[in-house]
């Protein structure tokens, strides 16, 4: 009978416990942070890959878009509610012919575009293990990916632009 009542107290203590750590630990998701700006990173370089496309052989400036691309653009330069702080930085920089089309060799690619503001949602986060703050980045062969604050604070970022600055015209 004791054994049975000890037993019973320890469980009740290993529940209670459990339950303080689960309370205790914020919800996961992968929703905003990273997950947004990935989103945004690559309809801006699928969208510019594809106006570029449209003239090739010849030099491409984020200058030269569509109307249509324009206020795309606009819309993605004010990040949604869940990175609200967040700026894109876009190169200025023209998209020449040995880019296009899109490189085979990740080797020659290159950034077009970078969430300046670091999450930490992607990876996902395990158990209470927060993953490091990253960056987002748009590549010139279509991809995204991530990049650590030491890699953004390393990028020559001279000729990058806010996005919000070049397309100023829309407002979620």
């Amino acid at each position: 009978m004791r054994a049975r009542l000890w037993f019973y107290g320890i469980a009740s203590v290993i529940v209670g416990l459990l339950l303080i750590l689960t309370i205790g630990i914020p919800a996961r998701t992968n929703c905003g942070g990273n997950s947004a700006a990935l989103s945004d990173c690559q309809t801006y370089v699928l969208a510019l890959l594809v106006e570029a496309a449209d003239n090739p052989g010849h030099p491409f400036l984020l200058t030269n878009i569509s109307p249509e691309t324009r206020k795309e653009f606009a819309f993605i330069a004010r990040p949604n509610h869940w990175i609200r702080k967040a700026h894109y930085l876009v190169s200025t920089e023209p998209l020449i012919g040995a880019e296009l089309p899109i490189p085979k060799d990740p080797k020659n690619r290159r950034i077009l575009i970078v969430c300046d503001t670091p999450f930490t949602n992607v990876p996902e986060r395990r158990f209470w293990h927060a993953p490091p703050p990253i960056h987002v980045v748009g590549y010139s062969d279509g991809a995204t990916g991530l990049i650590s604050p030491a890699e953004f604070a390393a990028l020559d970022r001279s000729t990058f632009k806010r996005l919000d600055e070049l397309f100023p015209e829309s407002t979620h």
